[in-house]
């Protein structure tokens, strides 16, 4: 977690930080990992994404896409 930086989610005040955390997504009922930088609470994985975080996912997707031709 980057020290210093934060947001507030704007739909729950909730204070957020900038950080990298693995999550996992599934697709067609194979699990991948995203190592996805956000905006996150404390307390859970619940982020809000940049266009620029997106493009990590949008990656990771398309890999979990190509896998399965």
């Amino acid at each position: 977690m980057q020290e210093g930086k934060t947001h507030h989610n704007p739909e729950t005040g909730e204070e957020l930080f900038r950080d990298v955390r693995r999550i996992a997504y599934e697709y067609k009922g194979t699990k991948f990992y995203v190592d996805m930088p956000g905006w996150y609470p404390k307390d859970n994985d619940e982020g809000i994404f940049s266009q620029e975080d997106m493009k990590v996912y949008d990656q990771a997707l398309h890999l979990a896409k190509a896998k399965h031709l």
